[in-house]
């Protein structure tokens, strides 16, 4: 006689099933890390263009006020919309203002006017641009050298590299004079210690 099929029990039928939709959950979601870690890797893969050279300070010149306009590369208009840091900075590395919509607001008084794209100050000389984007992991600094700078150039301040040398020897300068006199305090202590002893050795010697 033929047995009768038997049928697979519901346990083992939802076991199998649980196990399939387990497995296709972890395909897709490998698919989605190596398609997110390719297109990052596209994103710090692209070129950072580091140097923008100015002609002069005349072909920025965008006024009779002595007023300069520096743009923003148009290779870096679509990180602009994106959830980036950006902003201006002297060669220095001394803040100027930050370029985002929603900036802190805070700029140097070189500053006359500002936009994503562009920054405007009342001084032609060399600035520095530095996006970034910590979402996409790229970071990107440009500096913009212009070759024929005017010979009077009011630099700012902030703009100035300030040498601090001579600070360092003057407390150089401070440290060994109190060296010399803790040393000096010190051997003359000994000194008046020592022929204090040899004084008092001789006295008890003389009384014997």
């Amino acid at each position: 006689m033929r047995r009768p099929a038997t049928q697979p029990s519901p346990r083992r039928t939802t076991t199998a099933m649980t196990g399939t939709i387990l497995r296709a959950l972890f395909l897709v979601l490998q698919m989605f890390l190596v398609f997110n870690t390719s297109a990052e890797s596209r994103h710090s893969e692209e070129k950072c263009p580091t140097k923008k050279e100015i002609p002069s300070c005349k072909s920025i010149l965008t006024s009779t006020d002595k007023e300069y306009t520096y743009q923003v590369l148009p290779s870096f208009y679509a990180y602009l919309n994106m959830d980036c840091e950006h902003g201006w900075y002297h060669q220095n590395g001394t803040f100027i203002v930050d370029s985002t919509v929603h900036g802190s607001g805070e700029k140097l008084g070189c500053v006359v006017h500002m936009t994503p794209q562009n920054l405007t100050v009342s001084t032609c000389m060399n600035l520095q641009w530095q996006i970034h984007c910590e979402q996409i992991q790229y970071n990107c600094t440009v500096n913009y050298i212009v070759l024929q700078q005017e010979t009077s150039v009011n630099v700012p301040p902030e703009d100035k590299q300030g040498s601090p040398h001579w600070g360092i020897a003057l407390i150089v300068l401070g440290l060994v004079i109190v060296g010399l006199i803790v040393g000096g305090s010190i051997w003359f202590w000994c000194q008046n210690s020592g022929n204090r002893t040899r004084y008092n050795v001789a006295g008890q010697s003389n009384q014997a």
